[in-house]
């Protein structure tokens, strides 16, 4: 059977309850975000800058058009299964860029931490040592007192 070469690479990218589709395709740099330019979907800088990590950590930010659809979640949480479905088009259309944004954690889905009462006991259901009361309540940690 031969091999066909695509000019299309594609990713799917995730965080918190926000997914991404990510199409890329060999071309001049243009990013369309759910039918509407980059600068008209992400309004800040630094959500942009989420945005285009992959591309700047790989110097690829002008050699793919980006076809972006995003569903889910609130702007930050869009970004970042952006970031990841970019991360993961980058590797299907060149797989030398697999080491270096693994060095930069872009490929793994950030999983929320360790902070909050709920995620408390999210974290004793997985088994996973928590924070302490101290830490995430604000409260004072036991302290054992020999009199």
């Amino acid at each position: 059977m031969a091999e066909t070469k695509t000019s299309e690479f594609a990713g799917t990218g995730r965080r918190k309850t926000a997914v991404a589709r990510v199409r890329l395709a060999h071309g001049s740099g243009k990013v369309v975000v759910n039918g509407r330019p980059i600068e008209n979907y992400f309004l800040t800088e630094t959500l942009r800058g989420v945005v285009l990590q992959p591309l700047n950590i790989t110097e690829t930010a002008a050699r793919f058009d980006i076809q972006i659809n995003v569903k889910g979640g609130g702007p930050a949480g869009q970004a970042g299964a952006v970031r990841h479905g970019i991360a993961r088009a980058l590797i299907e259309a060149d797989a030398n860029f697999r080491p270096t944004l693994k060095s930069n954690g872009l490929l793994t889905r950030a999983s929320p931490g360790l902070g909050s009462a709920s995620s408390i006991a999210s974290a004793n259901r997985k088994g996973i040592s928590a924070a302490p009361l101290v830490q995430t309540r604000g409260a004072f940690a036991f302290v054992a007192q020999g009199f």
